[in-house]
């Protein structure tokens, strides 16, 4: 219990760092995309 491997937490740090960023990637290319259809249509 006392024992918690620090490589562990620091690869699902890593882990969830990466998640973050595909998110972040995903929502500013929606972004481009609505504006990008928004552009077109006027």
């Amino acid at each position: 219990m006392g024992k918690t491997n620090p490589g562990t937490f620091s690869g699902f740090n890593i882990l969830l760092f990466l998640i973050k960023g595909l998110i972040v990637r995903l929502n500013t290319i929606n972004q481009i995309q609505l504006y990008s259809i928004q552009f077109n249509q006027i």
